[in-house]
């Protein structure tokens, strides 16, 4: 996790920040053999560099996907252990680079063959890819017919692994979700994401976990209340 999440050095945070010379002060100290008798400036260069081999490596041996795509190693892709929001954010270019394998990996998560990976999106992200709404990318004709129909496998598994996800906690199996739908919930939270896309996404969630009398069921926020 550390070099998954570890800022890349010269970088856009990095720019900012300069913190890649300060992860690499924290790990590599000039108290290390390998620097001793080094003046600070060469220090602060050769232990940049080591962190960029380190991470290099590290990056190297998990098969990083973003690193296989930007050295056009898109056969040693492994769908099925591709994160989340990786998947969200590429899946288009997969299609176009790799599509006998990806179409096929895209074939088995319609079947139930393999489970899809939902890391850190949110219900209501799945929820408005499901829906066409989550995509950056445009397209027309056939293409953006197909892309649509990958995108909805690929939101029907995710959902389906969230959904089972929740459930094994065992926490929400006795609740219902109170659904607010009112005009106020219009406003946004997010680029693209309003109040209400949370909601929805939450209470069908909730719906879906739920079991006995509340199994598949809301109310709605209204004057007058109905369970549906």
């Amino acid at each position: 996790l550390c070099a998954k999440w570890c800022p890349l050095l010269q970088h856009s945070f990095d720019r900012r920040t300069l913190i890649c010379e300060s992860i690499a002060r924290w790990l590599f100290p000039p108290t290390l053999p390998e620097f001793a008798g080094v003046s600070e400036r060469h220090y602060a260069y050769r232990v940049r560099d080591r962190l960029r081999r380190v991470l290099s490596e590290l990056k190297e041996h998990m098969k990083c996907p973003e690193r296989l795509m930007s050295q056009g190693r898109w056969p040693e892709i492994s769908y099925k252990a591709v994160p989340a929001a990786c998947m969200r954010a590429n899946a288009a270019r997969f299609a176009a680079h790799d599509a006998t394998r990806f179409y096929k990996y895209v074939g088995a998560l319609a079947d139930g063959e393999v489970k899809a990976t939902t890391g850190a999106l949110q219900p209501h992200e799945i929820l408005k890819r499901a829906v066409g709404e989550g995509g950056k990318g445009k397209g027309k004709g056939k293409g953006k017919g197909k892309k649509c129909a990958i995108d909805r496998v690929i939101a029907q598994a995710q959902w389906e692994a969230l959904v089972a996800n929740v459930r094994e906690a065992g926490t929400l199996e006795g609740c219902i979700a109170v659904c607010d739908v009112s005009a106020s919930m219009g406003q946004s939270v997010a680029p693209n994401v309003s109040c209400m896309d949370v909601s929805v996404a939450l209470s069908l969630l909730l719906a879906e976990v739920a079991e006995g009398p509340c199994a598949r069921k809301l109310i709605t926020f209204s004057e007058n209340p109905k369970l549906v």
